[in-house]
Order: C-alpha cells, then structure tokens, then sequence
C-alpha cells in the first residue's frame, strides 16, 4: 500500500513576506502621493482666494473711479473720498482694513500708493491708486482714470 500525503495548496512563508513588502511600498507611496496633492490643493485654494479678492478690489475702484470725477485723500484719517453732485462715496485706510463706505472690502496688511498726474502723492487729488494685498508676494492692484476737463480746470482755478 501506498501511502498518500495530501499537499494543501497554500503560500509559502517567503511568498508571503514578500507580498506584504511591496503592499507596504506601495501604501507608502500612496500616502506620500495624497499629502502632496493636499499641500498642492491648499496652495491652489490660497492663490484662488487671493486673485478673487485682487479682481474684485480692482473693479471695484475701477467703478467708482470711473463714476466719480474727483476722487481726493485726506491724510489726518486716511479717507479716499469721491463725490458728485448725487453720490459720495468713501474709502478708509485702516492698518489692516480697507472699508468702502460701511463695507469691509479687504482684511490683510497692505501697501497704498497714491498718484495724481504721474507723481505720487500723499495727500489731494488722486487720479490713480496702487494696492499690493500683501507685504510678501507682488500681488498688486493698480487703477487709473483719465482727468476730464472738469478736473483740469478745476486744477487750474486753485
């Protein structure tokens, strides 16, 4: 008689060890690959928030330097004031805040520029404005209008 061992068909210890090396590279290098994309979504996410908040600061003061014929600064409480005979509208330049009449339009540290025919300017008449949103990148709004005749001759009588 012969005797029969039955084989049971199974993985061998080596086999297996191997297996569970390569399913821990590989499960490392998904991890590593997820935190790069999330460091990647974050920074897209920042950039986003920061051209939206750039774009509509930009139409903003293009609007209302457009509208408004004089748009002049007053130094002693860092107020852009723009006026015609209907409306007036009026921008404060806190520290880290900028307010268009009573609604917050930027919260961040800022740099303000002034300009009035080419020059800078601190204080008067203001024909153009340059915003860099923040102190570390060149992100910058700048905004100009064309003097009318109004304005020259106003310019011309004082």
């Amino acid at each position: 008689m012969k005797s029969r061992s039955a084989k049971i068909k199974a993985f061998t210890l080596t086999e297996m060890l191997v297996v569970l090396a390569i399913s821990a590279i590989v499960a490392t290098l998904a991890f590593s690959i997820l935190s790069l994309v999330g460091g990647n979504l974050s920074s897209i996410q920042k950039n986003y928030e920061i051209n939206t908040t750039q774009g509509l600061i930009q139409q903003q003061f293009v609007i209302d330097f457009n509208r408004f014929h004089r748009m002049s600064f007053h130094p002693t409480d860092r107020r852009l004031v723009g006026k015609t005979p209907i409306d007036t509208v009026v921008y404060s330049f806190s520290e880290k805040v900028i307010l268009r009449n009573q609604d917050t339009i930027f919260e961040n540290e800022y740099i303000l520029q002034l300009y009035y025919q080419g020059e800078a300017i601190s204080a008067g008449n203001v024909d153009a404005i340059k915003l860099k949103l923040t102190k570390e990148s060149d992100q910058s709004v700048f905004v100009y209008k064309h003097n009318d005749a109004t304005q020259k001759i106003g310019d011309y009588g004082n």
